[in-house]
Parts: structure tokens; sequence; C-alpha cells
């Protein structure tokens, strides 16, 4: 067996550092798609609770409208009664 050089030594260090710089980088970039993944489900998530949540106030927002529109016909509808049994005589000859 030969000696190791001091030359010959801080080359295989060398290489390693590379080799282990190269798969720290491989691990960085991995954890940074699953952090991009994570968001991107996260997001997901709560786009589609959001779109469930105007879902479900929906119905009873239509629910007023129809509330409305009913006790504003019925308040035209006791004004015309109003005005044919009450004014009619009067303005109409």
């Amino acid at each position: 067996m030969t000696p190791i050089t001091a030359t010959q030594l801080d080359h295989l260090l060398a290489e390693a550092e590379k080799l282990l710089n190269a798969e720290n980088e491989k691990l960085k970039k991995a954890i940074r798609d699953q952090k991009r993944a994570n968001g991107l489900k996260r997001l997901a998530i709560r786009q589609e609770a959001e779109d469930q949540e105007w879902w479900d106030g929906r119905p009873e927002f239509c629910l007023y409208i129809v509330g409305l529109t009913v006790l504003i016909w019925m308040f035209s509808l006791v004004f015309v009664v109003l005005f044919r049994n009450l004014f009619f005589d009067y303005f109409c000859f």
C-alpha cells in the first residue's frame, strides 16, 4: 500500500464535498417542491371551502330575495285595493 499524500487527500476531500453539496442541493430542491405541493394542496382545500361556503350561503340569500319580493308584492296589492276602494270614486268620474 502506498501512503496517501496531502494533495491526494485534499482532492478526495474536495470531491467528497462536491458530492455532498450536490446531494444537499437535491434535498433542498425536493423539500422546496414538497412545500410547494403542500401549499398548492392547502390552496385548493381553501378554495374548495370558500366555494362550499358560497354555495351554503346562497339558498339563504335566495330566500331573502323571494321574501322581499313577496313582501313588496303584498304591499303593492294592498295599495291597489285601498286605491280602488277608497279613492276611485273621488278621482275617476
